[in-house]
């Protein structure tokens, strides 16, 4: 059985439509926050990491533990782009992070067009700029380091505003760590980058 936040209906329905999941093994697929009444012996869960999913994963596994008999099931949970400390304290509040496997998996851009590509994000502008979580930011470092493993170094790159300029300096922590073989800076498809704070065009 596999689990969708809702928002990420979207984003993987690019990637991979619902019939070819369920050809690869996803029985049925829900919505997060309806209760799951397949007869299954594994859940996946695919949410963003926030405390309302977290709380809807442990609302999940606490009805199959408490049904009579109890369900017995394998959890994995997979947050996007990676699961957060605030979302591992709810799970170990409520009782569950020992029953779910917890990992991480980072979509990165999804092409919505020919030359378009998104995070598909909605809640980045509120994330970073009213909550100051920069979760998004990050999110957004790494997949432009992953942009540049496919298709070269950038050599120039701007940045205009603070969170932009936030996001160069996350891109070079990321690069620093990562196995330098990954990029070629001999040739590069992309000659410059742009990145602007929304600040900047408000």
């Amino acid at each position: 059985v596999l689990i969708l936040d809702k928002s990420l209906t979207g984003p993987l329905g690019v990637v991979a439509e619902m019939a070819m999941l369920k050809k690869l093994g996803a029985g049925e697929i829900y919505h997060l926050g309806i209760p799951v009444t397949a007869d299954s012996k594994d859940i996946i869960f695919f949410v963003r990491p926030t405390i309302h999913n977290m709380n809807c994963v442990a609302d999940q596994v606490l009805k199959d533990y408490r049904a009579k008999p109890p369900v017995m099931r394998k959890y994995n949970l997979f947050m996007t782009p990676r699961p957060t400390k605030v979302c591992a304290e709810v799970l170990t509040d409520r009782g569950v992070l020992g029953d779910v496997t917890v990992k991480g998996l980072h979509l990165g851009f999804i092409p919505i067009d020919a030359d378009v590509l998104s995070l598909e994000n909605e809640r980045i502008w509120r994330e970073v700029f009213l909550k100051n979580d920069i979760d998004g930011l990050w999110n957004l470092a790494r997949s432009l380091i992953k942009l540049q493993v496919f298709f070269g170094v950038i050599p120039t790159i701007y940045a205009k505003g603070s969170h932009a300029k936030t996001v160069v300096k996350l891109m070079k922590r990321i690069r620093e760590e990562s196995d330098p073989e990954m990029f070629d800076s001999s040739v590069s498809e992309i000659s410059e980058c742009v990145i602007l704070d929304r600040t900047v065009d408000m």
